[in-house]
């Protein structure tokens, strides 16, 4: 859950900064706020919190799709750059 929960928010990141930038340049074209409605539906579907339906992402696994088959010890050298990053002072 918790790597769902990181991926969803840097897609939720990417998403909203797509927006502002529309937003700042006055480009309101209905095709693009389509889309922008379509990413942030994507993104609740894989953020653990929401968890919202989708009619076509619900038959995926969420886990499996966040995790690639790799090896463990790939997952565990995740864990050590995000141990690097709250010892650099970084905080969320």
């Amino acid at each position: 859950m918790v790597d769902r929960l990181y991926k969803a928010n840097i897609t939720c990141d990417y998403i909203y900064r797509h927006e502002d930038f529309f937003k700042e340049n006055n480009i309101e074209e209905e095709e693009i706020l389509k889309k922008i409605a379509w990413a942030k539906e994507k993104a609740d579907w894989l953020d653990p919190f929401i968890s919202k339906s989708d009619e076509y992402l619900d038959h995926y696994n969420k886990d499996e799709i966040t995790q690639p088959k790799n090896s463990k010890q790939q997952t565990y050298q995740g864990y050590q750059n995000r141990q690097e990053l709250s010892n650099s002072g970084y905080n969320f």
